[in-house]
Order: structure tokens, then C-alpha cells, then sequence
């Protein structure tokens, strides 16, 4: 039999009778929920326009009953006033919904008072965060506010701001008086407080969202409707199609910049750049890229923000390290005749498999010693577990030798010491950490070919020499830069000759690399990243005697005090000297002294010379840079090219 379709007027009150049906339903669903369509097909309660199969039918020139009678029948709630309907083939992950006012912000007492305590039921939404702390107890230190059944708010800094080494443990709701085991006010007792396992941490992704090896707990951020892993810059990841890559900054992963740069983009595109995301860093967007990482062929330098990134920039001239300051501090271990074994020289981590250090360390070296291991991590050379503010770094690191790789224009006869650079290679990868991670080369052109002159830099290191130690604990002190024009006269007076790829930095009393090591780093941050920019030299003030420096005339004291038994000021007597020697062992000993002469001469004592044990020999006459002699650095923006060429 002929029927007479419905007019689009007649859609009209089709949808308008489907709103008001769902609007009285006593049965309604809500937004998300699963759902049975009228034939049987199981769905999800969606919006109405938000179901194309729905949609389609509505949309048609003409509405059978049948069809008018499915779109009804395919109700199943309101979302502000909005039909949902019985959407099939749509599966919605169920979403935790918020309660709205009655069903919220709703106190069995209002009883507020300025600066009076709450009573027991008031603010029955505050939570408190409980942390783990490294000693094995346990804190509360911040709060949150309960919005549902399954979350609560809280500060992005109670999470990622918190002492390094504490982790996120409970969340406590229902606590009145924290130094009672029972609340009672009034004649009534409340419930004891619930403490809760914290399955999911969401991080605001605006927020610097750095994930330390204490949190046992998933870092999340929000993107796009998903929940992504909110990994570390430079973490291994898997992409959206189950490939391996590296989690780094967007516009340096070229494949995902090509498809953002694409006239036009598909859906399919947009998912995927979406779903690539694994972090923030900076606020800036980290993705998991494939191909990032180098596979096989040469070793490659990281570069920002790869490296010269330490999570602390406390630096003050003369003061101690923290722990995970300058993590790319490394040491070198020498072997001696006798068995024993020492940290004489220093290095500077440039990636996961080498050290930059100085020629003079494994060429100018006793002759019965040989670099044995290199150590990363370390802080505290006098103890066994470095800690400090509640923090303990995990143990250090010894590295076996593979190679050493020497400059081949570096001669240890030279007394300038020129191209004393060095590289060192494992054995094995080096795992990076919150205390082991590289330090940037200079390898643009802006930094390469920058003029430091004037700038300021730093050092860091243990005082470890070939013969001297300063501090158990890593030491750090600021340095200037300075010209050639103004230190090359000073070291002139002594036989040095400095040339174009030698820097030299300090010459400020009580501050030089007598708190860093040979072979260690001079550096300096340039827009939040540290460069290395020196390798602490053979040559220096170490070997230079400070009357040299700015000599007094003949005869004359710059403080001329003479008290029998008192200490001498640091100016008085400045033409004294300590004569070094080596002993059979290895060892390095100031046994005898003298006096300057003349910048070649020193006077001393012939049973100093002639009468010394047997196997012993002069070593050299070397101090601490007492008075205004800067040391000198080999200049690593011009070794760059030779550092790459030689790793592999």
C-alpha cells in the first residue's frame, strides 16, 4: 500500500517530539555510556549530531514511519538540552563525568569563620598529598581539592617541583586532625580518613613536564582527547605505528615537520602528528620521532636540547657543587707501579661513548701510571653515598678504556703545551641520569665564533692534577675570559708562547682552576645551554712562578713584614719556590725549596741536588696560582672539526 512521506516540516516535529521524549525519559543515559539501538546493535549514547547513521536518516528527501519511529525509539538521554541518541558501530571510551550543583560544593555544616578551625565535616573535599622521601619516611606537603569520585586538583608543582628523590605516594581524604588517630568534636566521630593508591598523574602540558627516575608513577598529559606518555627529552619512545625513535623538540624531527608542512592534510595526518606526542620540554612540544637517533656508522654529538641541560644552575664563584650540578664533570683513574690507584686528571662528557680531555694527561704522565677507568657521577670522592637535601644520587659510574685518541700535534716537550686535547672512548654506552648527561660542543657558527672575551665562565672540577688534589667534593668558580693581548706578556716572562687556539681565563686572586682539573672543562651558558669552550692546559699558572707574574723589583717584598714565628701574607716573599719530585713509585713530593734568581734561575740547596734518594728525579717546579696569573685552556671552538673526525 502507497504511503506519503514526511515533509521536512514534518522532520521539524519529528526532532522536536525525539527532544521532548528524551527530555521526560525516566530512564535516560548519559553522555558516553554504552547503549542497545532499537534493532538490537549495541552503541554508544551519543549526541544526536554526532551520529552520522541517525544524521543520514533524518537527512532523507523522505521520513517513512519506520524511519520516524527508529529515530525515536533511538533515544537515550540529554546533554544540556541536547538529544543523545543510540549511536551503533560507536564505541566512546567512558569518560570519569563532574558532578554539578546539588551533587557538589555541598557542606553538611557552613560554619566559616576567619582564621577559626574548620569543624570536623567542613571542606569535606580537601585532600592531602602523602610523599615518600628517600630516609623511608613519609609527609604530607600539599594538598587538593576532590572533584569526583576518582580525581582531585592539585598545583603542577606539587609534582614536578618537588626535592629530588621524593616520589608521590597516597591521597588522603576525610582527614580532620593530623595528630589524632580518631576526630571527635562535639559528641561526634567522624570516619577514620581514606588513604588512596594514586593510579594516574596528569600534568598540565604547558607545564616543563620532567619525568625522574623516582616517580614509580605515569607522567600524563591531555592532548587531543588522549592520554599520552609524558616521557623525558631525548627517552626512547614507539610512535603510533609501533616504530622505535627518540622523544625530541617537533621542529627537529623532520618526518613529522614534512607532514605539518604538507598544502594539505588529511585527517589520517593530523591524527597521527597528534598521537606523536610524548612530552613537553620548555613548554615546547616533544614527539616521538623515527630515524632520530644515529644507527651504526659514526658516533654523533649531541646538540641543544640535547645536551649542556643540568636540571640545577646554582652557580656560585668558590662554592661547592650540588650534586647534580655540571653533570658532565668526569674523572680519570689512573694505575701505579705499585698497585695502587688515584684521580689525577679530569674530562668533560661530550656524548654516551666519549670524554674531551687534555694530551698532558695521558702523555706528560709518570712513566709507570696508565689511565686505568673514567668516572662519571661523581660528586663526594671522601664518601660512599652522595646526599644532600634529602637527596642521594645514585652510586657512580666506572667506565672501561677502549681508546685514547691523542692530538698528533700535541708534544709534552712543549712548555706552551699547543693542541693538549684529547678524547677518550668506552667500552660501553654511559646510561644518562639526573648526574650523568653531556655537555654541548661549540658546533654553530654563532657559538663557534662568538668573541667570549670578557665573558664570563666557569670551572668545576676536584683540584686533581697529575700531582695535586684540592677537594673531595666537586668544587666550582667563576672565571673571565681574557684576551691575548692581555695574558700572552705574562706568560712571555716565562718562556710560554700562547697562540690563536689557546684562551686564557681568571687571574683574580683565590679564583682559578685550582678548584678544577687538569683536563677539565672551562664553559659557559649561552641561552640556557653550556658550551664547552676550554680543556684546562699543561700550560698555566701552574707552571709559571708568580713572581713572574708581576715581578717586584730585585730585592723587594710587595709586603715587606718580617715577624719571627708568624704566617707570611700572601704578596710577602714572592721569589719562594718548591721544588717537586718524582719517586720509583710514581709519586709526586715538594721536598726542597729555593729562591728566584732570575726567570730562568733558582738558587736551592746542594744536598737538594745531589744528595737525593736514588731513583728519585726533578719533576718540575709547579704552584697554585696564588697571585693575578690566569691559566691557560686549549680552545675547543677550534678542535671541533678535529673531535668529530676522530670518533667513531
Amino acid at each position: 500500500m502507497a504511503y506519503r512521506g514526511f515533509t521536512r516540516t514534518s522532520r521539524f516535529h519529528i526532532l522536536s517530539a525525539l527532544l521532548f521524549a528524551v527530555l521526560h525519559h525516566v530512564a535516560a543515559l548519559e553522555l558516553g555510556q554504552s547503549c542497545v539501538n532499537p534493532s538490537g546493535e549495541s552503541g554508544s549514547c551519543i549526541l544526536f549530531r554526532e551520529c552520522q547513521p541517525l544524521v543520514d536518516i533524518f537527512k532523507k528527501p523522505f521520513n517513512t514511519p519506520d524511519d520516524t519511529e527508529f529515530l525515536q525509539a533511538s533515544r537515550c538521554g540529554a546533554s544540556n538540552g541536547k538529544p543523545l541518541v543510540c549511536c551503533a558501530g560507536v564505541v566512546v571510551e567512558e569518560r570519569t563525568t563532574l558532578p554539578e550543583p546539588p551533587n557538589c560544593g555541598t557542606q553538611l555544616s557552613d560554619r566559616i569563620f576567619g582564621g577559626q578551625p574548620t569543624k570536623i565535616d567542613e571542606f569535606p573535599w580537601t585532600a592531602l598529598i602523602e610523599y615518600e622521601k628517600p630516609n623511608g619516611r613519609f609527609g604530607f606537603h600539599c594538598g587538593g581539592s576532590l572533584i569526583n569520585q576518582r580525581y582531585i586538583v592539585t598545583a603542577a608543582h606539587c609534582i614536578n617541583a618537588i626535592p629530588r628523590g621524593w616520589k608521590v605516594h597516597r591521597v588522603r581524604l576525610g582527614e580532620w586532625d593530623l595528630s589524632t588517630s580518631s576526630d571527635c568534636e562535639d559528641d561526634f566521630c567522624s570516619t577514620s580518613p581514606i588513604d588512596l593508591d594514586i593510579e594516574q598523574i596528569i600534568v598540565h602540558s604547558g607545564i616543563m613536564a620532567t619525568k625522574s627516575k623516582v616517580f614509580l608513577l605515569m607522567c600524563l598529559v591531555a592532548i587531543g582527547g588522549q592520554s599520552v606518555l609524558c616521557l623525558d627529552l631525548g627517552q626512547s619512545c614507539v610512535n603510533p605505528r609501533g616504530q622505535q625513535g627518540s622523544c625530541i623538540q617537533f621542529q627537529e624531527c623532520q618526518p613529522l615537520v614534512s607532514i605539518y608542512n604538507k598544502p594539505i592534510r588529511t585527517d589520517d595526518d593530523k591524527q597521527f602528528l597528534l598521537a606523536s606526542r610524548c612530552g613537553t620540554f620548555n613548554t615546547k612540544t616533544l614527539v616521538c620521532c623515527v630515524g632520530s637517533a644515529s644507527s651504526g656508522g659514526k658516533t654523533t654529538l649531541p646538540q641543544p636540547p640535547h645536551c649542556g641541560i643540568q636540571l640545577t644552575d646554582r652557580v656560585v664563584g668558590g662554592q661547592p657543587t650540588k650534586i647534580d650540578e655540571f653533570p658532565w664533570t668526569a674523572l680519570i683513574e689512573f694505575q701505579k707501579a705499585d698497585g695502587r690507584f688515584g684521580f689525577h686528571c679530569g674530562g668533560s662528557l661530550i656524548n654516551q661513548r666519549y670524554i674531551v680531555t687534555a694530551a698532558h694527561c695521558i702523555n706528560a704522565i709518570p712513566r709507570s701510571w696508565k689511565p686505568n677507568r673514567i668516572r662519571l657521577g661523581e660528586w663526594d670522592l671522601g664518601s660512599n653515598s652522595d646526599c644532600l637535601d634529602d637527596f642521594c644520587a645514585p652510586a657512580p659510574v666506572d667506565l672501561e678504556i677502549e681508546k685514547i685518541i691523542v692530538h698528533p700535534g700535541y708534544d709534552s716537550r712543549d712548555k706552551a703545551n699547543l693542541n693538549d686535547i684529547a678524547l677518550i672512548r668506552f667500552k660501553r654506552d654511559v646510561q644518562y641520569s639526573d648526574v650523568i648527561r653531556p655537555i654541548c660542543l661549540p658546533l654553530s657558527t654563532s657559538v663557534r665564533n662568538r668573541n667570549y672575551v670578557g665573558a664570563s665562565s666557569y670551572a668545576a672540577g676536584w683540584g686533581k692534577t697529575e700531582t695535586a688534589s684540592a677537594s673531595d667534593k666537586k668544587l666550582k668558580v667563576e672565571l673571565n675570559i681574557k684576551s691575548q693581548e692581555d695574558c700572552a706578556p705574562i706568560f712571555a716572562r716565562g718562556g710560554i708562547l700562547l697562540k690563536p687556539s689557546q684562551i686564557c681565563a681568571g687571574g683574580v686572586r683565590g679564583k682559578d682552576t685550582c678548584s678544577g682539573d687538569s683536563g677539565g672543562p672551562l664553559m659557559r651558558q649561552v641561552s640556557g645551554t653550556w658550551y664547552l669552550l676550554g680543556v684546562v692546559a699543561g700550560a698555566g699558572a701552574k707552571n709559571i712562578p708568580q713572581a713572574l707574574a708581576t715581578p717586584p723589583a730585585c730585592g723587594q717584598s710587595q709586603s715587606a713584614r718580617i715577624t719571627v714565628g708568624s704566617g707570611i701574607q700572601m704578596k710577602e716573599f714572592p721569589w719562594t719556590v718548591l721544588i717537586e719530585y718524582e719517586k720509583p713509585s710514581g709519586e709526586i713530593e715538594f721536598l726542597c725549596g729555593g729562591a728566584l734568581i732570575h726567570q730562568r734561575y733558582v738558587v736551592t740547596a746542594a744536598h737538594c741536588t745531589a744528595s737525593i734518594p736514588s731513583g728519585w728525579k726533578f719533576f718540575g717546579l709547579k704552584t697554585c696560582s696564588t697571585n693575578k696569573v690566569p691559566d691557560v685552556y686549549t680552545k675547543v671552538p677550534d678542535y671541533t672539526t678535529w673531535i668529530q673526525d676522530n670518533m667513531n
